[in-house]
C-alpha cells in the first residue's frame, strides 16, 4: 500500500501546492526582516553613541595632555597612543572626524534625527 504526501492524494506535491508553500514562507521571510530592521537600527545607533562617548574623551586627553585639539582626521590621536586603528569606521559608514567649531568627533553620516547631546 502506497502512503500519500500532502492534501492530494498522490505521491509528491502538486505545483498548486509547491506554489503556496513557497508564498507562505516568502510571507514569512519579508515579515522577519521588517521586525528586525528596527532593532538593526538602535543597534547601529547604540555603537555609534559609545564610539563617540570613547572618542570624545580620547581627544579630551589629548587636549589636556598636548595643549592643542587633535586634526580633522583623528590621526593625532592614533599617532599619540589613544586609539587602536588610524581611522574609526562609524556605523554608518565613513569615518568620524573632529568638529573644531563644537569642538567635539562627529559621526558625518549619521541620521540628522539622532542626537547624541
Amino acid at each position: 500500500m502506497a502512503r500519500t504526501y500532502l492534501i492530494s492524494g498522490r505521491r509528491g506535491a502538486s505545483y498548486t501546492e509547491v506554489v503556496t508553500a513557497v508564498s507562505i514562507l516568502l510571507v514569512v521571510g519579508i515579515g522577519t526582516i521588517f521586525a528586525y530592521a528596527p532593532v538593526r537600527e538602535r543597534s547601529r545607533a547604540k555603537r555609534d553613541q559609545q564610539n563617540l562617548e570613547l572618542l570624545n574623551k580620547a581627544a579630551m586627553a589629548y587636549s589636556q595632555e598636548t595643549g592643542k585639539w587633535p586634526d580633522r582626521a583623528l590621526i593625532k590621536l592614533y599617532e599619540a597612543g589613544y586609539t587602536k586603528s588610524r581611522t574609526t569606521m562609524t556605523p554608518y559608514g565613513g569615518y568620524y572626524q573632529w568638529d573644531s567649531t563644537h569642538q567635539r568627533v562627529i559621526s558625518p553620516l549619521a541620521p540628522e534625527n539622532l542626537n547624541y547631546d
